[in-house]
């Protein structure tokens, strides 16, 4: 099939799924493509086109290829990658599955429905926008989330909440975000640390880790300067250019390691902690906390 000079174009099906490739097509600016029953939505499109995706069912998926921009929405997982703009994607039911995204400038994803499901944002190429990752848990509870793990961005966001029921326990999952050049602040926000009971839904902390994209180096300064961290067993921030740490709820040790400069980029650290019930705070290259 050949189609030249029609900008818009809409597609959609009613099966097991769908898959377009319209990198052949000549002139398309928009496409959409949807699948309104539980099917898995494939789309290859020019970085010319925007791409709007979706697959309604609980276990439909949507994978992105290319695009000028990239919308997906969903009830499991989304696999996009190649976007020269913004990435903006949800899944309803994302239960056990395996989110990955890849490229793009901004990017802002939400998940619902997670009882074990991973998320992946920028492994293979980092995204040189915002990062906002948002996950909720399923309500009938006893879920271990899945990990979280970020690479670039310039700012990262991510909120993880628990969905669960009373009388049931939900374990947040580990939280990674490695910086890249672009990146200066990061924020994790999670659930509460609570104990299940007949009115209270239990949370289950986990462990946060911030790494500086050269915080290994020796001769290149870092670039995050600001993290802030709440409800956590364990925090370790990596990165020689820190001047503010905000850290609520901790249950654990929280590490700030700055030594990979010969010379640090900053010394002096803005501290600000509320509710750590236990461990020790330690440090190293810095001379003053306030």
């Amino acid at each position: 099939m050949t189609i030249k000079n029609v900008e818009n174009i809409t597609i959609n099906g009613n099966g097991a799924g769908l898959t377009v490739d319209s990198t052949g097509y000549t002139g398309v600016t928009k496409l959409t493509v949807g699948d309104s029953a539980t099917g898995a939505v494939s789309v290859t499109a020019s970085t010319t086109t925007a791409v709007t995706a979706s697959s309604t069912g609980a276990t439909g998926t949507v994978s992105i290829s290319g695009g000028s921009t990239q919308n997906a929405t969903t009830g499991a997982a989304v696999t996009l990658s190649g976007a020269v703009g913004a990435i903006t994607a949800s899944s309803s039911a994302l239960a056990a599955g395996t989110s990955a995204i890849n490229g793009g400038t901004s990017v802002s994803y939400t998940a619902s429905g997670e009882t074990s499901g991973t998320i992946t944002v920028g492994a293979s190429t980092a995204p040189t926008g915002a990062v906002v990752i948002s996950t909720t848990s399923a309500s009938a509870g006893t879920n271990a989330m899945g990990a979280i793990a970020v690479t670039g961005g310039t700012t990262v966001s991510v909120t993880q909440t628990r969905g669960n029921v009373v009388a049931t326990t939900d374990t947040m999952g580990t939280v990674t975000v490695t910086g890249s050049a672009n990146t200066t602040g990061v924020t994790v926000t999670n659930s509460a640390i609570a104990t299940a009971s007949a009115t209270v839904s239990g949370v289950v902390a986990n462990t946060i880790a911030v790494n500086d994209v050269n915080t290994a180096s020796t001769t290149k300064a870092g670039t995050i300067t600001s993290v802030t961290a709440s409800n956590f067993t364990t925090l370790t921030v990596a990165g020689t250019a820190l001047t503010t740490l905000s850290a609520t709820g901790g249950s654990g040790n929280i590490t700030v390691t700055n030594s990979g400069l010969t010379t640090p980029t900053n010394k002096t650290l803005a501290l600000t902690l509320d509710g750590q019930t236990a461990g020790n705070f330690a440090d190293t290259n810095i001379t003053g906390q306030c």
